[in-house]
């Protein structure tokens, strides 16, 4: 019985690894914390959210998404791969879009509403804080900023 017990010792340490090494790969690689506040003419933007897209042009080449909703003026990225999610963002340069709409299901709108067939009323009712639309377009945002050690960021936009 002693022997069978010793042969089966080396299979159970390797089951052992091979399930403690099967959760998802960390694609994303070391982050750093990434907090600021948002605000548009000098007001905290309410609602809306941020979106830091590694800028190539300047040497970062993650392939990551890092996103946060914006509450009140303030906002704390996430990074997420196809595989796996962390707080933070990896270090380098990103390009930084501003969202102000309300989301999807924010109207306050019932069905059978007469405002919810009118179009004009909806869009009133889902209407978010204005922003120009250099803020919101990657390809013309002014907003760039490099992640690195002690991230709290400033971004502040204009609704003209």
């Amino acid at each position: 019985m002693v022997t069978h017990s010793v042969r089966c010792l080396p299979f159970a340490g390797f089951l052992v690894l091979a399930l403690v090494g099967c959760g998802p790969a960390d694609d994303i690689g070391p982050t750093l914390p990434v907090s600021g506040t948002v605000s548009i003419d000098g007001k905290p933007l309410e609602e809306g959210a941020v979106l830091f897209v590694a800028d190539d042009s300047k040497g970062n080449k993650a392939k990551v998404s890092c996103q946060s909703a914006v509450k009140s003026g303030s906002f704390t990225l996430t990074s997420q791969s196809t595989t796996f999610s962390k707080p933070g963002a990896p270090p380098g340069w990103y390009k930084v879009t501003i969202r102000t709409d309300a989301p999807m299901g924010g109207s306050n709108m019932k069905v059978g509403d007469p405002k919810a067939v009118d179009p004009k009323a909806a869009m009133a009712a889902n209407k978010g804080t204005p922003i120009a639309t250099r803020y919101t377009e990657l390809d013309k945002t002014p907003l760039v900023v490099e992640v690195k050690s002690g991230g709290s960021y400033e971004l502040k936009a204009e609704s003209k």
